[in-house]
């Protein structure tokens, strides 16, 4: 089912890239960044072939196809920043996000945003989810477009040179990347275990603390009865 559906996407992928050329390899990078089952391996490993062939240009296919990026990341990044940050400020608690969670990273962006974006923009997977918490931290949008560019660059650029290096080979580069998604899938999943771990914990003990507090200034209700009334 899976090798069929990557087969399917493969076969997308290439008529795009041969009847549309430049401007398709353009829609194919900004559509992959906001649906991130098209594999942006093969799209530039076929582009790189293409290199090879004479029909495409190396530095004018890096570089629309990080222009791409950024059209498809600004688009995530607006959909975040309008819905989903509104969305955690009123429901967040329900999915242990407090707004003192979304306040930590709005500074940790305001501080070490640009090359937050700039290195993820390095790494498949990554890549694309940076736009969510850089919108929902409402990360400046210039920067964020800067350094989404800046990073995307050399990630095309190397992907595509790996195409032309590969030549007819290329749909081998596929093989590769995907198992370096599985070890980045791996990290990301560990990550929300261990973040889900520690809000987990810091809310019992908040609770507990609340509970504490509670009983010591002998409110009504919290394992302290309230005094009977005076008669008189």
């Amino acid at each position: 089912m899976i090798a069929d559906l990557l087969s399917l996407l493969s076969s997308f992928i290439i008529t795009v890239l041969s009847a549309m050329g430049y401007l398709g390899l353009f829609f194919l990078m900004a559509l992959e960044n906001v649906f991130m089952i098209l594999p942006s391996e093969v799209i530039l490993a076929y582009a790189g072939y293409l290199v090879l062939t004479g029909e495409f240009n190396l530095w004018l296919v890096t570089t629309l196809a990080a222009l791409g990026c950024n059209v498809g990341s600004s688009f995530v990044y607006y959909v975040s920043a309008r819905g989903a940050r509104p969305a955690l400020m009123r429901y967040g608690k329900y999915v242990l996000v407090s707004r003192r969670d979304i306040e930590r990273a709005d500074e940790w962006f305001e501080r070490y945003g640009q090359w937050t974006v700039f290195f993820c923009r390095m790494f498949p997977m990554l890549r694309s989810l940076i736009a969510i918490p850089a919108g929902v931290a409402r990360m400046n949008f210039w920067k964020f477009n800067l350094y989404t560019f800046l990073g995307s660059w050399p990630f095309c650029f190397a992907l595509t040179y790996a195409g032309y290096l590969l030549g007819e080979h290329w749909p081998t580069l596929e093989i590769y990347i995907k198992e370096f998604d599985h070890v980045i899938g791996v990290l990301l999943l560990a990550g929300m275990a261990a973040y889900v771990w520690r809000h987990w914990k810091q809310r019992a003990a908040e609770k507990a603390l609340e509970a504490g507090e509670a009983m010591r200034s002998g409110e009504p209700g919290v394992g302290v009865s309230a005094p009977p009334p005076e008669r008189g």
